[in-house]
């Protein structure tokens, strides 16, 4: 009853364009269809793949979704960084076909979020990409390894940076925080990749000294 008042008066909107929407629906059907799929394939074929082979070699990569400035994806993955990371994450799933979940599900041995730098979680109270690795998690009923990966030090902003200067800031900031693990084929989650760079020195940090086998996952990919 409580409910039912409340979104008379503030009924759910469209987290994109404000459009009133039904209950529990994150976007409008317009922006629905503004979030662009990338089509790829969970390989060594797509522009993830080869972002971050530039930087490290791995085993497969995937994105669903193309990042766009101002673009629904974007606003959703705004909303995700900064204010509530547990809204999308079904939505998030549901772009990811089946076949492409049972691809991932066939190889990978346990999931690995990529972490933030202690401040930046301190500040915002989360990581933002932890409640959708464990949505997949549980989708995949794959174990989710939380605090084994962990930044070094801490690290400036890198939206202004260009290639070269993302990959010299990002080396090195990464550590393995328990016993090192080994045999696994881990897959690194992020909620954007742009150039690979801290996806490869994540996949270099866990292959090092170790028989492990590292493949990617991010969101959404900026074509």
């Amino acid at each position: 009853m409580l409910k039912s008042i409340q979104n008379l008066f503030f009924p759910p909107r469209c987290y994109s364009c404000q459009k009133i929407v039904p209950e529990l629906t994150p976007v409008c059907s317009i922006c629905d269809l503004k979030v662009l799929k990338t089509h790829f394939s969970f390989d060594k074929k797509n522009a993830v793949f080869w972002s971050v082979q530039n930087h490290f070699p791995i085993e497969k990569a995937y994105s669903p979704l193309y990042f766009e400035k101002n673009s629904p994806t974007q606003k959703l993955l705004h909303h995700q960084k900064y204010k509530d990371p547990n809204l999308f994450c079904e939505y998030f799933l549901s772009k990811i076909s089946r076949e492409i979940l049972q691809e991932i599900k066939k190889e990978i041995t346990a999931i690995l979020p990529i972490p933030l730098s202690p401040s930046k979680e301190k500040n915002r109270g989360f990581n933002q990409i932890v409640p959708f690795a464990k949505t997949l998690s549980k989708a995949l009923d794959i174990p989710i390894i939380e605090n084994y990966l962990l930044r070094s030090t801490e690290s400036s902003s890198q939206v202004f940076r260009n290639k070269e200067e993302r990959k010299i800031q990002i080396q090195g900031n990464f550590h393995l925080g328990k016993e090192k693990m080994s045999d696994h084929h881990f897959l690194l989650v992020d909620d954007l990749c742009t150039t690979g760079s801290t996806l490869g020195e994540c996949a270099k940090t866990l292959c090092q000294n170790s028989n492990n086998k590292v493949s990617v996952f991010s969101l959404a990919y900026v074509g």
